[in-house]
């Protein structure tokens, strides 16, 4: 994980990141290591490069299509962070998208990118 000097990580990405995590830890399904690693990086570090803007903003790319759907209905269940095994597999999305900002982390790369 390599932080930045150039782009400050706004504190409503971070938190994203930091719920995704706290699912992905108490055993809900959904990410990848290279998620959990940006997770780390974006609760962690205070700024990040270019180049992982970038790297964000062609994983949101990808994943509107795959992961938003999981998150969307995450958010339409109320949010649970209660892991049961009914819902182990059913919010995937959801953590795939929250370890990487969430909708917050999507609206500061877009805003981010423009000047890249």
């Amino acid at each position: 994980m390599q932080c930045g000097s150039k782009h400050k990580i706004p504190s409503k990405v971070a938190n994203e990141a930091r719920k995704g995590l706290m699912m992905h830890k108490i055993g809900f399904m959904g990410g990848t290591t290279t998620g959990w690693n940006r997770a780390k990086q974006l609760s962690t570090c205070t700024h990040v490069s270019d180049k992982t803007i970038k790297t964000m903003r062609a994983w949101f790319a990808r994943h509107t299509y795959t992961s938003y759907p999981g998150y969307k209905k995450w958010v339409r269940d109320g949010k649970p962070t209660v892991m049961s095994p009914s819902n182990k597999r059913k919010y995937r999305g959801a953590v795939a998208w929250l370890i990487w900002g969430g909708d917050a982390g999507k609206a500061w790369v877009e805003r981010i990118s423009k000047n890249l």
